[in-house]
């Protein structure tokens, strides 16, 4: 009798070290969960006091200058596009923007025979030509009046 009593004994106690120990897993995974929720939602919090509306002016400005030229031969579309370029950098220069402000992008070809999505038809030019020219300035005055006097 006594051997069953300390059997009973046992087998209830290691019925409280199970639960304790699956509330503790349980427990452990709560406080996992909301650790990596907290971090993950760190960034996406702004705090603001007040009223967040407000008008400021920029510092700084990016202008890119975007044009395409079409043509059958791609050397001679190069050259056009060079000449191009440097006619709007002297453009930009003349009016005040320095070299340093301007950056030149090599032009980006797409060949319209070479098209595999586009259409069985002929095209009147082969190549499609797209340069970018962008100034980054920190006088942000001068591009502007430059900006809007662009027609």
């Amino acid at each position: 009798m006594q051997e069953q009593k300390t059997n009973n004994h046992q087998s209830g106690k290691w019925i409280i070290e199970a639960t304790i120990l699956a509330a503790g897993l349980v427990l452990t995974g709560i406080i996992l969960n909301a650790a990596i929720n907290n971090f993950k939602d760190r960034d996406r919090v702004v705090t603001v006091k007040g009223l967040a509306e407000m008008e400021v002016q920029a510092d700084k400005v990016i202008w890119p200058l975007m044009y395409k030229d079409l043509g059958n031969d791609l050397t001679s579309l190069y050259t056009n596009i060079q000449t191009k370029n440097k006619t709007i950098v002297d453009f930009l220069q003349g009016n005040g923007i320095s070299l340093e402000e301007i950056s030149v992008a090599p032009p980006e070809i797409i060949d319209m025979e070479a098209e595999r999505y586009a259409a069985q038809t002929q095209h009147p030019y082969r190549y499609n030509a797209t340069s970018v020219i962008t100034v980054t300035s920190d006088d942000v005055e001068k591009v502007r009046k430059l900006i809007s006097g662009q027609t």
